[in-house]
C-alpha cells in the first residue's frame, strides 16, 4: 500500500492526501523494504492490527467514490 500511494501521489496527490498520515504509511513502507535489519516485529504487529482496518475502509471509500465517476 505504501508504494501504491507512493504512486498516487505523484499521479493525483489531492486524492493520496485524502489518506490520514500517507507520508507516515510510504515511509513505513520504505522502512520495511529497506531497513529491514532494524525491524521490531512488535510494532509491524501492532501497526498492522490498529491501523490497517481503518487504512482498508479509507481506500474502499476512495475507490467507490472513483467509481462512481
Amino acid at each position: 500500500m505504501g508504494e501504491a500511494l507512493s504512486q498516487l501521489h505523484r499521479v493525483a496527490p489531492e486524492v493520496a492526501e485524502r489518506v490520514d498520515h500517507w507520508g507516515d504509511i510510504i515511509g513505513f513502507r520504505n522502512i520495511l523494504v529497506h531497513g529491514y535489519d532494524i525491524l521490531e516485529l512488535d510494532v509491524i504487529c501492532d501497526v498492522s492490527k490498529d491501523n490497517l482496518p481503518v487504512l482498508i475502509l479509507t481506500l474502499r471509500k476512495l475507490l467507490a467514490e472513483q467509481e462512481q465517476r
